[in-house]
């Protein structure tokens, strides 16, 4: 998890992204709290020099009928507890997640599992039908 935040908004821009991603549709911030973002957690090295007592700005909560956090919302408010920002982690929330949808993920693997195996049986069949159409046995 260190290894992640440190190479937030650094020229690895797919992490930097997902991050975002997941603060943003989690409704969350940091990994335990938004207390990672301070500058004495030292954890996003790259950006915290920066951004010094900031959080990305996918930490911050959206006003009603806008997708996106308006930009700047996340300045200094690594300070403690805020209501512009979420500030549970991230980690929690991720975990709920997947016990809410990891059961509905099983059943529809199971469907999928039952339907490629019903395919199989069905083009094995086909298959020998074909086979004893082009090569009739015959009977002595």
């Amino acid at each position: 998890q260190r290894r992640v935040r440190g190479r937030y908004n650094t020229s690895d821009s797919s992490t930097t992204r997902g991050i975002n991603w997941l603060q943003k549709h989690l409704d969350c911030c940091g990994i335990q709290n938004s207390a990672d973002w301070r500058i004495e957690a030292n954890k996003a090295k790259i950006w915290i020099q920066s951004h010094i007592n900031d959080v990305p700005d996918s930490c911050c909560k959206r006003l009603r009928n806008q997708w996106n956090p308006t930009p700047g919302c996340g300045l200094g408010q690594a300070l403690g507890n805020s209501e512009a920002i979420h500030n549970g982690g991230c980690y929690v929330n991720m975990v709920e997640w997947l016990q809410t949808y990891m059961p509905m993920m099983g059943v529809f693997c199971l469907v999928f599992l039952v339907f490629e195996m019903a395919v199989i049986v069905i083009v094995f069949v086909m298959r020998n039908q074909a086979e004893e159409l082009t090569h009739p046995v015959r009977l002595n």
